[in-house]
């Protein structure tokens, strides 16, 4: 199974999306393919920052889109156990020398807690937080 990263969507959801990145997501059962809560927060967070026109109309109809059919009922939640999995992760990259932000590292406790493989282009930043990931830009 496989969580796709805000960068992953959001590359999904360009006019011209990478090639790389669709031909990877078509190869996939669509049945093996989540997001997380924290992921949809901060596209709907870039989203909301957009000056009202017909750009932000065409994408937050594209989104909509992508989030309810899509995905429809595959967005994990940040719960009691994935906030267990969260302050292990932060701790030990602190601890090392190599922060991470709030976002990532709620992102990385979900994907520990199901056992999930992250896909996203932003490999480094999940690097040292235990969890299996790829980059479709790259593989």
């Amino acid at each position: 199974m496989y969580v796709l990263d805000t960068n992953i969507i959001s590359e999904l959801i360009r006019p011209r999306p990478n090639g790389g990145v669709v031909q990877w997501v078509d190869t996939q059962p669509l049945s093996s393919l989540y997001t997380t809560a924290v992921t949809k927060a901060e596209i709907y967070y870039g989203l909301h920052i957009l000056p009202m026109g017909k750009q932000r109309g065409d994408l937050e109809q594209a989104l909509h889109q992508f989030f309810s059919a899509g995905l429809q009922n595959r967005i994990l939640e940040f719960n009691s156990t994935s906030a267990m999995e969260f302050a292990m992760i932060a701790s030990y990259r602190r601890k090392a020398g190599i922060p991470i932000s709030n976002a990532d590292a709620q992102i990385a406790a979900i994907c520990s807690q199901h056992g999930f493989q992250l896909v996203t282009r932003n490999v480094s930043d999940f690097a040292e937080c235990g969890i299996e990931v790829m980059n479709p830009f790259t593989e």
